[in-house]
């Protein structure tokens, strides 16, 4: 059977993914791809209507093949934040970061599955994980969420860690 033929061609879709321009970029740019233009993501004010954008990335995450898209909203010295769109059905496998994350639901509900527990959120709602809290999310319905990434904690001064799920400075 001829490449591609009878099935998805998902290198074509990895190949449209990938970057557009790999030169050396400035801190707070992203490199762009095929689908979304470069962005500079490190201004002192940005602002999103994430109502639209969730809709536009909710539709991309339909239409591809790992049921997922994501936006990159700001890239700040200490704060990443992201807009991610999850198929129903999608599971983001069991992983960890090395910082606390605050992820807020958009629209559609999400599971996450914490060690001991497991916890549904819909829109509005929002969690805040402490640094090396092994998590995994799925998408109950199609759904959106901001992810919003600290620092690690090693460059963050007067940070102090509060309850396992919940930190504080």
């Amino acid at each position: 059977m001829p490449e591609g033929q009878g099935t998805h061609d998902w290198l074509k879709e990895e190949q449209d993914m990938k970057t557009i321009d790999t030169q050396a970029r400035e801190e707070g740019e992203t490199t762009g791809t095929a689908r979304r233009p470069k962005q500079h993501l490190a201004e002192a004010e940005l602002s999103y209507e994430l109502g639209e954008e969730s809709v536009t990335l909710i539709a991309e995450a339909r239409s591809v093949s790992d049921g997922r898209a994501a936006k990159t909203l700001s890239k700040h010295p200490g704060l990443n934040t992201v807009l991610t769109a999850l198929r129903q059905g999608t599971v983001v496998r069991r992983h960890q970061t090395p910082a606390p994350v605050l992820i807020q639901v958009v629209s559609g509900t999400i599971r996450l599955e914490l060690p001991d527990k497991s916890i549904d959120l819909q829109p509005m709602g929002f969690i805040i994980l402490a640094e090396n809290l092994a998590h995994q999310v799925e998408a109950v319905t199609d759904a959106s969420f901001v992810i919003a990434i600290a620092a690690p904690k090693r460059s963050i001064r007067n940070v102090k860690p509060g309850p396992p799920s919940i930190w504080i400075d």
